[in-house]
């Protein structure tokens, strides 16, 4: 991300790690803090309630914006492409966030608070990647909640049907499925921060389970998301610099 502000005009920022590793790792660039997470909803939501916290503490947290970066599965899109999540939804297709908190059930709605700061990273991206605006599905597992066939324990459901749900799911606008949108989506709708989801795909998923790119393939897309959001971050510094 600092070469990215270079190329911009800016002064490289420094990047220093900041706290403990022993759960997460955090870096500062700049005005930027980038903090890693684990995998699935619960573990970023942990996250977020301590980011929160500090943001709040220092008296920031009216003006942040999150980005959550990661990768995918496409659905319906090459692998390669960057999706800009314009809304998640869950595994039963519906845009909550489902939550249980003392023995009550809450479905909080998983809406993007800002469609204009997803247009402004989109518009913001290189121009040698693709990126696409759509739905992103959040399952609770990597396998059968995603509809996949190649796990340990065999699946009630056949190729056919999975084929037939990840079609249904494209008909419904969804362009990729991953683990954490609507965690994201649902916390920061609570919170009323800005957020994006901005994650890339290795495998288009009506085409097959298994990823084909090469190892130098996936390492290209894996750098991807990083370009476009660094790209943004970069461009909104250079516009308040200038």
């Amino acid at each position: 991300m600092a070469n990215a502000f270079v190329e911009q005009g800016l002064p490289k920022p420094t990047v220093m790690r900041l706290g403990k590793t022993e759960r997460y790792s955090m870096f500062k660039c700049g005005s930027v803090i980038s903090v890693s997470h684990g995998m699935g909803g619960p573990s970023l939501h942990i996250l977020m309630n301590e980011v929160a916290k500090l943001c709040n503490h220092v008296g920031i947290i009216d003006t942040v914006r999150w980005i959550r970066l990661g990768t995918s599965g496409g659905c319906g899109v090459a692998p390669g492409t960057v999706v800009c999540t314009t809304q998640a939804i869950n595994d039963e297709i519906k845009p909550c966030w489902r939550t249980v908190q003392l023995g009550k059930v809450f479905e909080i709605p998983t809406d993007v608070l800002d469609m204009q700061f997803v247009d402004d990273i989109i518009a913001s991206a290189p121009e040698d990647i693709p990126v696409v605006k759509g739905k992103t599905m959040a399952a609770d597992d990597f396998f059968e909640g995603q509809g996949r066939t190649d796990g340990a324990l065999t699946p009630w459901y056949t190729e056919e049907d999975k084929i037939n749900f990840l079609h249904r799911l494209h008909d419904a606008g969804v362009r990729n499925i991953e683990m954490e949108s609507v965690a994201l989506m649902g916390f920061c709708q609570r919170a009323k921060i800005p957020a994006a989801c901005v994650c890339v795909t290795l495998v288009n998923r009506l085409e097959g389970d298994q990823i084909t790119s090469t190892k130098r393939q996936l390492a290209k897309y894996n750098e991807y998301s990083i370009r476009v959001v660094s790209n943004f971050i970069a461009t909104t510094q250079a516009k308040i610099a200038h």
